[in-house]
């Protein structure tokens, strides 16, 4: 007997397993059965469903269903994984180009989408408390982050990008008087501008 662990709320889909799911567009195939087919084998871990009955098969998307509503936005501070807290370092002023540009040569080399880049922009601003970015633990946070439940990250990963957006568009105003007191807000403002826009393609 084959057992088909079949998630039934947003709270039961992984980081790795959202990613994988937004790439699957209805578009890229002939019938609607078929992209039905791609999004439950992909939510349910499994390479191969055509064993399924036709019952079976209608059973597991009734199940699925939840993915045609939004997923819960409640902003998440900390996170706790294996007994270690995990902050947000959601202060645009405090992070460093060098950061920036982590997140955008993985976007680049992996050629990600945004949905397909949640993982990196996670690995890289959600840490310990007061820890510093480390270029040497990316890998293992990078792992580590997948795993979580998207429902957990989505708030603060939105509302992070939209804060982002709201800082670029008041600093325009200000960045030609910040640019000749030699401040590095225009080029982060400036950075940032260009990494929402290529994470939002």
């Amino acid at each position: 007997m084959i057992e088909i662990l079949v998630p039934t709320s947003w709270e039961d889909v992984t980081v790795a397993t959202y990613q994988k799911l937004k790439e699957i567009k209805a578009e890229d195939f002939e019938t609607p059965l078929q992209h039905t087919n791609a999004v439950m084998k992909c939510l349910c871990n499994m390479d191969d469903l055509d064993f399924l009955t036709v019952e079976s098969f209608n059973e597991v998307a009734k199940e699925i269903a939840f993915i045609q509503h939004p997923i819960t936005e409640n902003i998440v501070e900390e996170i706790n994984i294996r007994g270690e807290v995990y902050k947000w370092n959601g202060n645009l002023n405090q992070i460093a180009v060098g950061e920036m540009l982590s997140i955008e040569q993985i976007i680049d080399l992996e050629d990600l989408s945004y949905t397909g880049s949640i993982d990196v922009v996670l690995a890289v601003l959600l840490r310990k408390d007061k820890e510093d970015f480390d270029s040497s633990v990316f890998t293992e946070r990078r792992e580590l982050f997948n795993e979580l439940p998207i429902t957990e990250v989505n708030g603060m990963l939105s509302f992070f990008l939209r804060g982002g957006q709201i800082y670029i568009e008041r600093s325009r105003h200000y960045s030609v008087v910040l640019s000749r007191t030699q401040t590095n807000t225009q080029t982060k403002s400036w950075s940032w501008r260009r990494l929402l826009k290529r994470l939002r393609k």
